[in-house]
């Protein structure tokens, strides 16, 4: 029973909490060397051992699978958990957790994308703060530089 519980918390935690790809991959290796290793050592465990066992090791390698495909952290513990949903009494607490979680990044995803664009609206303001400065001191040279503006803004598709 211990074994069961730590092959299911391996599969469904295990591959989700990573920081990068490269660590999805690993553990997702990690699990794939540990079966077979889970395999032989109930090999002389009674049929109904055995076959719980392998009826779990059937569900840590769906798991696996779903994760091993995934892009990033968020996307192995979505597709992760997806592969649970048959058989997992939790699934739908799960999934709402992941949506919460989903809307939380989302969130602060606007929030980094507003702060970006207050940056360049600020960027902007300055260089046109140092342009009517440099007009005023240069008034001979202010044609020059709005002209040298207008074809950079041309050169970048710039409206």
């Amino acid at each position: 029973m211990r074994l069961k519980l730590l092959l299911v918390i391996m599969s469904l935690c295990g591959g989700c909490m990573p920081a990068s790809q490269q660590e999805v991959i690993n553990l997702t290796d990690a699990v794939h060397q540990i079966v077979p290793a889970v395999q032989a050592a109930v090999a002389t465990s009674s049929e109904d051992t055995k076959a719980k066992v392998n009826d779990v090791l059937d569900k840590v390698e769906k798991v696996n699978t779903a994760v091993a495909a995934a892009d990033g952290p968020l996307d192995a513990a979505e597709k992760g958990w997806d592969a649970t949903k048959l058989w997992n009494p939790y699934y739908g607490y799960g999934a709402l957790a992941l949506s919460i979680f989903k809307l939380l990044q989302g969130r602060q995803e606007k929030t980094t994308l507003k702060g970006n664009l207050a940056s360049i609206e600020n960027k902007y303001s300055a260089a046109k703060v140092g342009m009517d400065k440099f007009r005023n001191e240069n008034p001979e040279k202010a044609a020059e530089l709005y002209n040298d503006v207008g074809e950079a803004r041309k050169a970048k598709k710039i409206v």
